[in-house]
């Protein structure tokens, strides 16, 4: 997930900056943004959420998972990560997720 993640929005700069650029009163309005938000956020739940745990504990692990993510890229497309590569943003992500 994490690496089809970083690999789409390296590849969609402009598609992620509207996917995340947002409020979610406009996310509302369009259905075809807001199902790409969804499907992603569902598929976060499918692999990191934890069937012996709460709604509320699940929903917080999606939000952790992408908050690292958001966080991550941003700070590698600024230059500020201090990794060299695709790969190593990826590999240095995923070794920060569960």
């Amino acid at each position: 997930f994490v690496e089809a993640y970083v690999r789409f929005v390296l590849d969609n700069a402009n598609l992620y900056k509207v996917m995340k650029g947002q409020p979610v009163s406009v996310i509302d309005r369009k259905p075809a943004l807001q199902r790409a938000i969804h499907l992603s956020v569902r598929e976060s739940a499918r692999l990191f959420g934890d069937p012996n745990a709460s709604a509320e504990e699940n929903r917080r692990m999606v939000i952790k998972v992408l908050i690292l993510l958001y966080g991550g890229i941003s700070m590698f497309q600024e230059g500020m990560l201090g990794v060299s590569s695709e790969k190593a943003l990826i590999a240095e992500l995923q070794s920060m997720i569960p």
